[in-house]
């Protein structure tokens, strides 16, 4: 199995990554949400801070995914928040003339991955991002994006009944948990990088992580699933 280097997405040490897929109408105002250490009680974070970039957390990477916009409105914002890790959703067909110069990470649908992938020039065009995700729903959709030895991370899901996923209310519709063991022992000797998503709360994380993701990823729980990293990591660095 190829292993594609992870260039500048490194696992923080000691703790999960935390991933913020962003909601529908994010671009017209773009913010970065952040967690105040000062205010997450924790008897060890009531310290003062030595440094301004120890008081605040922030999501690692960003998706950027407003649906209510076009692609290259969305690659503007990435651009924006280029500093902070921001990936571009590509929506649903990849439109390469859109994208900046400066996009150099992108996140795919699975079925616009699968179809593009077997397109040279396509294949070819995606090996140049430094950071290349898409999302998974089967551990046969996992072995496949990593033989590609192009993408650097999955998102995996879906993993808790969410909102964005209507259609899977029932427990029945929903891959759980038993879907994250199974593809991380699949992918055991790749260097891919497995993130949770779909329903992610502070109350379910550890499920996600005990079950052998390096992180989750969420839209409407970031700023809950933040403090609950900081607070529980607090002697490392976020």
């Amino acid at each position: 199995m190829r292993k594609r280097p992870c260039s500048g997405f490194s696992v923080t040490a000691g703790r999960p990554v935390v991933v913020w897929v962003t909601p529908d109408c994010f671009c017209r105002k773009p913010y970065l949400p952040s967690v105040a250490r000062r205010r997450i009680d924790c008897p060890a974070q009531q310290k003062e801070s030595s440094s301004a970039n120890e008081s605040v957390v922030t999501p690692d990477w960003v998706i950027v995914r407003d649906r209510t916009t076009c692609v290259a409105e969305r690659a503007e914002v990435v651009e924006q928040l280029g500093a902070h890790g921001a990936i571009l959703h590509a929506g649903h067909q990849l439109c390469f003339e859109e994208y900046s110069t400066g996009v150099r990470r992108l996140h795919m649908p699975w079925r616009l991955f699968r179809k593009s992938i077997h397109e040279p020039e396509m294949r070819a065009a995606l090996a140049q991002f430094e950071v290349l995700g898409t999302s998974v729903h089967s551990v046969s959709e996992a072995l496949f994006a990593a033989e590609t030895g192009l993408v650097s991370y999955l998102l995996v899901g879906t993993m808790f009944a969410t909102a964005s996923h209507p259609e899977k209310s029932s427990p029945e519709f929903i891959e759980g948990i038993p879907l994250m063991r199974a593809v991380s022992q699949a992918l055991s000797t790749s260097s891919l990088h497995l993130y949770g998503i779909g329903g992610i709360t502070p109350g379910n994380i550890n499920q996600v992580l005990e079950a052998g993701a390096h992180g989750v990823a969420t839209i409407r729980s970031i700023v809950p699933v933040l403090e609950y990293v900081a607070c529980k990591y607090e002697n490392h660095s976020v």
